[in-house]
């Protein structure tokens, strides 16, 4: 497999889900448990491309049509606010053990990942810049990027397995092209969207299946008559959820990692494992994907000097 992009918080989310693990008085959960997670996907895709895409804020589009947008609904206690400092602090020293790593990461300030993935695609597999893409993450949002190309395959890290657009589509119960449609109909609680009152996922289906049987009637439908009342609130809803491209120059910008030599892959290695307690037993079979990467990748870079 050449191409693997990494939704990155989603998976620093998971990683910091699990029970707290301490190492020196410093909490290393996420960062322990996030790069043993990408060693695990860079031995299982032997990928000889790999980006690791990050949030960088909310979009000030979407927040300026709708102030609400991801605004979270209840202040945090001491304890809630503790725990995302930590998130933070642990996120950071993340990014760069995958710097030391050689692993190219992006952070476009004002810019969600969402869209930086979308627009990366976009370029990679619509421009023919590559055949394939294995996209990481759980965030169903992710679905959406069907629509982009065919040649797109996502991995989710809970369920452990590939789906490609028909899967999702067998999933879902319609056309992946109905996609927006649904979020903005259904609406996204974790955005703090709330789609059309009174319909939700079940009868954002029903009104998706009924303009695709061409039944679509207001006049004898009650969900159908709410989605006509509320059609402003939809367009609306429909905007906020499209993903966005965005000016290629942010993405190269944004670019957060450097080429890196083989030797100092290793070294790095072993001064992660030190700092934040990995145990040495374990050394070799952690650096050797991160290895593997970084010599397949040299070498190509190398070839395509003389090619």
């Amino acid at each position: 497999m050449d191409n693997l992009i990494i939704d990155g918080n989603n998976i620093a989310h998971m990683a910091f889900g699990i029970a707290p693990l301490q190492f020196n008085g410093q909490r290393t959960e996420l960062i322990k448990v996030g790069l043993n997670m990408i060693s695990a996907y860079l031995n299982e895709f032997y990928p000889n491309n790999v980006k690791i895409v990050w949030d960088g804020g909310h979009d000030s589009y979407r927040t300026k049509l709708y102030p609400d947008y991801k605004r979270k609904k209840k202040e945090l206690t001491d304890a809630e606010l503790s725990e995302k400092n930590i998130f933070f602090s642990q996120l950071g020293a993340l990014r760069q053990c995958l710097h030391l790593l050689g692993i190219t990461q992006y952070f476009c300030k004002g810019r969600e990942a969402d869209d930086v993935i979308f627009t990366i695609l976009k370029k990679m597999l619509i421009d023919n810049e590559v055949n394939t893409a294995v996209l990481i993450s759980t965030d169903q949002d992710m679905l959406d990027l069907f629509n982009t190309s065919e040649y797109l395959l996502i991995y989710s890290p809970i369920k452990k397995k590939l789906i490609n657009k028909k899967s999702a589509e067998d999933m879902l119960g319609f056309p992946i092209t109905y996609f927006k449609m649904y979020k903005a109909i259904s609406g996204d609680p974790s955005d703090n969207l709330p789609g059309i009152y009174g319909i939700g996922p079940v009868g954002a289906k029903k009104i998706i299946k009924d303009f695709i049987n061409e039944k679509f009637n207001p006049l004898h439908d009650t969900v159908s008559k709410l989605f006509v009342e509320q059609q402003e609130v939809y367009d609306q809803q429909l905007e906020l959820v499209s993903l966005r491209e965005i000016p290629y120059n942010e993405i190269v910008a944004g670019k957060i990692s450097d080429d890196i030599a083989v030797e100092d892959v290793f070294q790095n290695a072993i001064t992660i494992f030190k700092q934040y307690g990995f145990g040495i037993d374990n050394l070799g079979k952690f650096i050797l994907p991160y290895d593997r990467y970084i010599r397949l990748r040299n070498k190509e870079r190398w070839m395509d000097k003389w090619i």
